[in-house]
């Protein structure tokens, strides 16, 4: 019998009604052998197998005393028929259990159909190019709307397409020109038309299309959410690595005279001078550069590389410090003055040791179009799918002029939504099938109609490679599969019982009463407790004020309401109270006055307290022993319970499979 005992926290109740499920379901001894009814209870069947490996898990949970085999079947009837009256209610359709389920359901599959190894590839590519710098320029045309048609793509394109080709017959002249006419947007703002790149610093396409151009050549127009892109790729050199960078600044007075700049230069230069003398960077840092807050760490700037985009000034710089310890002369720019020095410096660390860093960033970056591409082919190798191409062309010419992200596009869809779209293994997709999708996962990454529709054709066939992955693993995994079922049944196991017996008996003071009362010979104590109340208060002159207030009310039945009133009358409470029934050692407070122990506890904010009660010899109430109580009471409810729905649930078992079992373990 499942209990739910006095506890508090429902997740170890979980746990506990999940051991009870394992020992009564079983799921280390899934074999495939043995499919043969045994038992049904109410619409579910119960296999053989089910019900014999459940037995077979059970005995040897209690090898030490093996429940005899019919004591067993009325215990696993019993469980059936609580799972199957929650199912009943809707329990395995609430929002709560369905998160719960799930979220442990995936992360049991997880080792079993996660697919590391496209991550990996993507993720590989990714450190072979961080290994390796880009000079480009980059020209830009915006498509100029926020919803994007191809119309609107096919104007932007021929217009880049004119411009590619005046880019490749211009002079130097005529090409800084043209790059500048045509910006990319968010650039540092510097004079040169050329900026150096690595992974992960452009979106993914421009990242693509920089590391698939030959050097010295322009792309092809690259398509992205905002416009077209043209990249030129002028040379690439190996990753200089990062540099950790710490400085020293005198600015100048807002309209410095000469005069004040001369002094300003004069004191950098004698900063300098006491460097070349050997004095510590970082301690006249800490006392004379004027950036506070990196002063207190000694100037530090903290680390930089070519993906922190730096201006080309500061770029040149920093990296032109060739070993650890080096610093400039004092550099002057129209703001002050500047000392820089190289405190650190770090390659890229070898692929295994970056190998699941890189992954997450990809994750964090969005960068997973070419993840996705990978794992869509690798799952299509081994489960083959088609799509109606003719159907798809209506969905797309309508994508043509109705954007996917409005309404009305839906509405343009009502003809053709039960037209075929996708045909899987075991399952046909319509093309009402994936207008829910979108409106379930309505997140995208494009803004071109057309793109959206693709993306989200290509995410619903993903998703359903990825259940029938999932469907053939708990298939050929027995072990997963009695695991998963067990988990299922133990939640609403739990979810029955608390809504059906544990909330009622524990807040049924009438029923504990009477419980109380009918068993009040079975509830008795060793030795006699202290029954009553603990007082804590805030300070010394309360406490002295509440027991004055004891000796004159303190055996009035009320003692404790009057007291609470007196003295609890502000937001700030300067009493609080525990009630209860201690024997000796169960509370440190009442055994420090009535036995002179030490305390062992405090309640913070609280250090004076005093007791107010008696000892009794044995349980007055049910308060006084509410835990037995309580439990006691949930069996009753418990057994009536089950009593009641094992009518309402026919049980028919096979007698000659029963029969069979009792003779293979000698019953």
């Amino acid at each position: 019998m499942i209990k739910r005992f006095n506890l508090r926290n429902m997740s170890i109740v979980r746990s506990f009604l999940l051991i009870a499920i394992l020992t009564l379901a079983g799921s280390s001894f899934a074999q495939t052998s043995g499919y043969h009814p045994f038992l049904k209870i109410g619409d579910e069947t119960v296999m053989l197998s089910d019900f014999e490996y459940a037995y077979k898990k059970n005995l040897l949970n209690n090898a030490d005393k093996p429940e005899p085999l019919d004591d067993f079947l009325q215990s696993y009837i019993n469980l059936k028929i609580k799972i199957a009256e929650a199912k009943d209610k809707g329990l395995d359709k609430s929002d709560i259990f369905l998160n719960e389920y799930n979220n442990y359901a995936r992360t049991a599959r997880s080792p079993f159909v996660s697919d590391t190894i496209s991550p990996a590839i993507v993720a590989k590519t990714t450190y072979d190019r961080l290994q390796e710098d880009v000079e480009v320029s980059q020209v830009f045309i915006p498509f100029g709307v926020e919803k994007v048609f191809p119309k609107d793509t096919l104007d932007t394109f021929l217009k880049i397409t004119q411009v590619r080709q005046k880019m490749a017959d211009a002079s130097k002249e005529e090409y800084a020109s043209l790059v500048k006419q045509y910006p990319v947007p968010q650039t540092n703002s510097n004079n040169s038309i050329t900026s150096w790149q690595t992974a992960l610093m452009s979106s993914e396409i421009l990242e693509n299309a920089i590391y698939n151009t030959p050097i010295g050549t322009i792309s092809q127009p690259v398509r992205t959410n905002e416009g077209y892109y043209l990249i030129k790729v002028h040379q690439k050199r190996a990753s200089r690595g990062e540099v950790k960078i710490s400085h020293i600044i005198f600015p100048f007075p807002d309209n410095a005279t000469p005069t004040q700049k001369d002094s300003v230069r004069a004191l950098s230069q004698r900063v300098v001078n006491d460097l070349d003398k050997g004095v510590s960077f970082e301690g006249l840092a800490k006392v004379i550069s004027f950036d506070r807050a990196t002063a207190e760490v000694g100037g530090n700037l903290d680390w930089f590389s070519t993906r922190s985009n730096l201006l080309p000034t500061f770029d040149s710089i920093f990296f032109s410090l060739k070993e650890v310890g080096n610093y400039t002369r004092p550099i002057e720019f129209n703001y002050g003055i500047q000392i820089f020095k190289l405190t650190a410096k770090s390659k890229l660390d070898p692929w295994p040791g970056i190998k699941n860093d890189l992954i997450k960033e990809l994750e964090e970056k969005k960068y997973t179009t070419e993840i996705e591409k990978l794992k869509l082919k690798r799952l299509s190798d081994q489960y083959s799918y088609s799509l109606n191409n003719e159907t798809y062309q209506q969905l797309l010419n309508i994508a043509n002029t109705t954007h996917v992200s409005d309404s009305t596009f839906f509405h343009e869809l009502a003809p053709i939504e039960q037209l075929p779209l996708i045909q899987t293994r075991d399952k046909q997709l319509l093309v009402s099938d994936l207008l829910l999708f979108i409106v379930q996962y309505p997140q995208t990454r494009y803004s071109l109609s057309t793109d959206i529709l693709e993306e989200k054709k290509n995410e619903l066939i993903l998703n359903q490679l990825f259940t029938m992955l999932e469907e053939d693993v708990i298939k050929n995994n027995p072990e997963l599969r009695y695991q998963l079922q067990e988990y299922h049944d133990g939640i609403l196991l739990f979810d029955i019982m608390e809504q059906e017996v544990w909330a009622k008996a524990r807040d049924d003071d009438k029923g504990l009463a009477k419980t109380f009362k009918r068993n009040r010979s079975k509830y008795t104590w060793a030795d006699p407790k202290y029954k009553g109340y603990v007082i804590h208060v805030k300070d010394k002159d309360t406490f002295d004020e509440a027991l004055e207030f004891q000796k004159k009310k303190g055996k009035d039945k009320d003692f404790i309401q009057q007291l609470l009133i007196t003295f609890n009358t502000d937001s700030v409470k300067p009493l609080y109270v525990e009630k209860g029934a201690w024997g000796k050692g169960e509370n440190s407070f009442v055994d420090h006055i009535l036995y002179e122990t030490e305390v062992k506890k405090e309640i913070v904010g609280y250090p004076y307290f005093f007791i107010n009660g008696k000892m009794i010899k044995r349980p007055e109430t049910f308060e006084d022993v509410r835990g037995l109580v309580v439990q006691d009471y949930q069996n009753q409810l418990e057994q009536e319970w089950t009593k009641n729905i094992r009518k309402k649930y026919q049980v028919t078992i096979d007698p000659e499979i029963l029969q069979n079992l009792k003779q293979k373990y000698n019953q």
